[in-house]
């Protein structure tokens, strides 16, 4: 697997709260954001910025470093690392890489 970019373009930062429906399961007692739903809302952060990027059609790769609690920011960056595929990797604000992997978007073509 390719390491996470190392700079790239900010997409923003996603915040899941403590009270999200997915979070009462995972884990009752000491939550963790599931990991899909980091995926989900780095891929809506990269295509909110990215007017190339139509709907995620695949996750190439993921890899999870650190568990990331229900109300921490996690910043999104992203590298175009070829058409419709963007390497992208998630940090809290201390710089802790907390995932990275790569997303490939429908492009217009495919539309």
């Amino acid at each position: 697997m390719n390491p996470p970019p190392a700079a790239g373009t900010p997409a923003g930062t996603v915040l899941v709260p403590g009270d999200h429906p997915c979070i009462a399961g995972h884990f009752p007692g000491d939550p963790i954001v599931p990991g899909v739903l980091l995926l989900e809302l780095a891929a809506e952060a990269v295509r909110g910025v990215w007017p190339a990027a139509g709907p995620l059609c695949q996750v190439r790769s993921a890899k999870f470093l650190h568990p990331v609690r229900p109300g921490v920011a996690v910043g999104v960056w992203f590298v175009e690392a070829a058409p419709a595929t963007a390497a992208f990797r998630c940090a809290t604000d201390d710089g802790t890489v907390v995932a990275h992997g790569q997303f490939v978007f429908e492009t217009a073509a495919l539309r």
